[in-house]
């Protein structure tokens, strides 16, 4: 079967791309576990905020927050971004040879730095201690580490295709 001239996959075909997809995530995951670790994070973040969104009502910084946006588009937008991250991650890790993976990590990390930095000003302007402190100041240091690394890497292909070695 056909659509839009591609042919659609085989079984074996598609068993293929399965044992390359998990081979390419597992290949890099101890050089990138902080960026699969962060997009987990996130994607379950979101999922609590979308499946729990009565957890906004249970701390003022929960309410800074939502001055921003209901529980449910904070839940859909980090469910989302995790969900692309680990796309990302999994393109990356996968498919080497596709130029922009290191770029989708870098504007995923860079969400993900949006996010926490977020849920840290809420937290500061609340000015109530919470065992929050403990969690989300430090994944937005480790998202900037995981820009860092990803903002490296990008750089590193970029050099790379100007010089002509793809």
């Amino acid at each position: 079967m056909t659509f839009f001239h591609l042919q659609a996959p085989s079984g074996t075909d598609f068993l293929a791309l399965v044992i390359r997809v998990a081979r390419g995530s597992t290949h890099n995951f101890a050089i990138r576990v902080s960026d699969w670790f962060a997009g987990f994070v996130m994607l379950s973040f979101g999922l609590v905020l979308i499946f729990c969104p009565w957890a906004f009502g249970n701390s003022p910084w929960y309410a800074l927050l939502e001055q921003i946006a209901k529980p449910d588009v904070w839940g859909v937008v980090c469910g989302f971004i995790g969900l692309l991250r680990i796309g990302a991650l999994t393109v990356n890790g996968t498919f080497p040879a596709f130029r922009w993976s290191p770029h989708l990590r870098f504007a995923m990390s860079m969400l993900s730095c949006f996010v926490w930095f977020q849920v840290t000003l809420g937290l500061l302007a609340a000015r109530e201690a919470t065992v929050a402190f403990a969690m989300f100041p430090q994944l937005l240091v480790f998202d900037l580490y995981n820009v860092f690394l990803a903002a490296s890497e990008a750089g590193a292909v970029e050099r790379r295709y100007r010089d002509g070695r793809r």
